[in-house]
């Protein structure tokens, strides 16, 4: 396997899209029926649908998609953590904080 001592700025950008990705996929699977009463919640969720429209698609919604949404988040959010040693204290913090599932 390769070790690679910078990460190339065009592949970091595109995981940290991939975590807000799977990041709201997270939020939207964890919001409760009675909070899209409030405005806010109702509007962000309702963006989350049409931004991700593709991924409400299948035939099927429940546990797998959530499982998957969420191993995706886990996996991008230890892979920043653990290049950034600046603002996360890098690959130690990363596994510490494994899995942050956090939204």
């Amino acid at each position: 396997m390769p070790t690679y001592s910078r990460m190339n700025k065009d592949v970091q950008d595109e995981i940290s899209n991939l975590e807000l990705k799977y990041f709201e996929l997270v939020w939207y699977a964890r919001r409760q029926p009675h909070n899209l009463k409030n405005e806010i919640v109702k509007r962000m969720s309702d963006e989350v649908e049409q931004k991700w429209k593709n991924e409400f698609s299948f035939p099927t919604k429940g546990d797998w998609e959530h499982g998957f949404n969420s191993g995706c988040l886990a996996a991008f959010r230890f892979v920043l953590e653990a290049m950034d040693k600046s603002k996360y204290g890098g690959l130690q913090h990363a596994r510490e904080d494994f899995p942050s599932l956090d939204t």
